[in-house]
């Protein structure tokens, strides 16, 4: 695989003090234009490689085992954290929150896409801190997955009252972070992290329709 700093695809240290970008309600909904959409999956499709991972979908397995292999240390590395829990005892009902607005941008789609329940992992310490999978599974074979931290540096473990932020987000293989939560450090609302998500499923759906992909969407596994 190729890693660079625009897509890491690493464990990551938390205690890199990386840009935040946090969730907050009653932000403005801000999508992809037209313009501005094809630009941004121009820019994620533009090698083989890259468009191999957006059309690839691993396992929740796979995500879990990479991102959090619960041994081993994590390096530093350039991060951007999009979505704020409260309390790790309300990931379940955040993102059951996260599917309702995916399925509300997603309704109505010609191809019936439609988000699944989250599956969520058990807290792991990896290296020095404890980190969390989430994988929000789609009827079409696509995933969207997200990993989650505590961020207090010194936690090596979750506990029902800490805090998560997730510094990581996936469409299928492909790292979306820095495309989902682009705003240089201002809030974005959750709603408008939920319309670029479907935006980009809704292209890459309409990529495989298109005989680009004749198979089903592939489930494999990341690599190192």
């Amino acid at each position: 695989m190729i890693v660079t700093r625009e897509h890491v695809q690493t464990k990551i240290d938390p205690r890199f003090n990386g840009l935040r970008v946090r969730i907050g309600d009653g932000l403005p909904v801000n999508g992809f234009s037209p313009a501005m959409l094809d630009d941004i999956y121009y820019r994620l499709t533009a090698s083989r490689n890259d468009e191999s991972l957006i059309m690839e979908s691993p396992d929740f397995e796979d995500v879990d085992q990479f991102y959090n292999p619960g041994d081993g240390l994590v390096s530093d590395a350039w991060i951007l954290e999009a979505i704020t829990i409260a309390r790790y005892a309300q990931t379940d009902q955040r993102m059951a929150a996260m599917v309702r607005v995916l399925n509300r941008f997603l309704r109505g789609n010609e191809d019936g896409i439609e988000a699944m329940v989250a599956i969520v992992g058990k807290p792991r310490k990896s290296g020095n801190f404890a980190y969390v999978t989430v994988q929000i599974p789609f009827s079409d074979g696509q995933t969207v997955s997200m990993i989650f931290h505590s961020p207090d540096g010194d936690k090596k473990r979750i506990g029902p009252e800490d805090s998560l932020i997730a510094f990581r987000w996936l469409m299928n293989k492909r790292d979306i972070t820095h495309v989902v939560a682009p705003e240089n450090g201002k809030d974005v609302s959750l709603v408008s992290v939920g319309k670029r998500i479907t935006q980009l499923l809704a292209k890459t759906m309409l990529l495989l329709l298109n005989g680009r992909k004749s198979q089903p969407m592939k489930k494999s596994a990341l690599k190192h």
